[in-house]
Protein backbone atom coordinates (compact mmCIF):
# COMPACT_ATOMS: atom_id res chain seq x y z
CA UNK A 1 0.00 0.00 0.00
CA UNK A 2 1.57 3.13 -1.33
CA UNK A 3 1.74 6.08 1.42
CA UNK A 4 2.64 9.73 0.82
CA UNK A 5 3.90 12.03 4.29
CA UNK A 6 2.77 15.41 4.34
CA UNK A 7 3.09 18.39 6.49
CA UNK A 8 1.87 21.88 6.50
CA UNK A 9 2.99 25.10 8.14
CA UNK A 10 -1.03 26.56 8.24
CA UNK A 11 -3.93 26.75 6.30
CA UNK A 12 -3.35 29.01 4.01
CA UNK A 13 0.15 27.54 2.96
CA UNK A 14 0.23 24.32 0.92
CA UNK A 15 1.38 20.62 1.94
CA UNK A 16 4.45 19.80 1.58
CA UNK A 17 5.93 16.09 0.64
CA UNK A 18 8.40 15.43 3.55
CA UNK A 19 8.96 11.75 2.58
CA UNK A 20 9.75 9.97 6.38
CA UNK A 21 7.67 10.36 9.56
CA UNK A 22 10.90 11.50 11.14
CA UNK A 23 10.98 14.73 8.75
CA UNK A 24 7.40 15.13 9.79
CA UNK A 25 8.09 15.39 13.23
CA UNK A 26 10.79 17.56 13.25
CA UNK A 27 8.80 19.76 10.96
CA UNK A 28 5.57 19.81 13.75
CA UNK A 29 8.63 20.29 16.69
CA UNK A 30 10.25 22.95 15.17
CA UNK A 31 7.31 25.18 13.17
CA UNK A 32 4.36 23.92 13.99
CA UNK A 33 1.40 22.68 11.65
CA UNK A 34 0.10 19.46 11.29
CA UNK A 35 1.56 16.49 9.73
CA UNK A 36 -0.54 13.28 7.98
CA UNK A 37 -0.20 10.22 6.17
CA UNK A 38 -1.82 9.32 3.22
CA UNK A 39 -2.67 5.80 2.48
CA UNK A 40 -3.46 5.13 -1.22
CA UNK A 41 -4.47 1.99 -3.22
CA UNK A 42 -2.27 1.51 -6.33
CA UNK A 43 -4.41 2.83 -9.16
CA UNK A 44 -4.04 6.50 -6.75
CA UNK A 45 -7.64 6.06 -5.15
CA UNK A 46 -7.07 7.16 -1.73
CA UNK A 47 -7.64 4.69 1.27
CA UNK A 48 -7.29 6.50 4.57
CA UNK A 49 -5.23 9.73 6.39
CA UNK A 50 -3.66 9.00 9.70
CA UNK A 51 -2.49 12.37 11.52
CA UNK A 52 0.95 12.23 13.20
CA UNK A 53 1.64 13.18 16.82
CA UNK A 54 4.44 14.05 18.15
CA UNK A 55 4.20 11.96 21.23
CA UNK A 56 4.25 8.00 20.68
CA UNK A 57 4.37 5.59 18.18
CA UNK A 58 1.80 6.58 14.65
CA UNK A 59 1.24 2.85 13.61
CA UNK A 60 -1.98 1.97 15.97
CA UNK A 61 -1.37 -2.19 14.89
CA UNK A 62 2.53 -1.79 16.15
CA UNK A 63 3.03 -5.07 18.47
CA UNK A 64 -0.52 -4.05 19.92
CA UNK A 65 -2.32 -6.77 18.12
CA UNK A 66 0.29 -9.46 17.89
CA UNK A 67 1.37 -10.78 21.12
CA UNK A 68 4.34 -13.26 21.07
CA UNK A 69 5.80 -11.48 17.34
CA UNK A 70 9.09 -12.29 18.36
CA UNK A 71 9.14 -16.12 18.74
Amino acid sequence: MPKDIYWQENENSEPILVGTIRNAKKLLKERGGKAWIEYCDRDGTPLEVEYIQLKGRNRKDYMSRTPGWWR
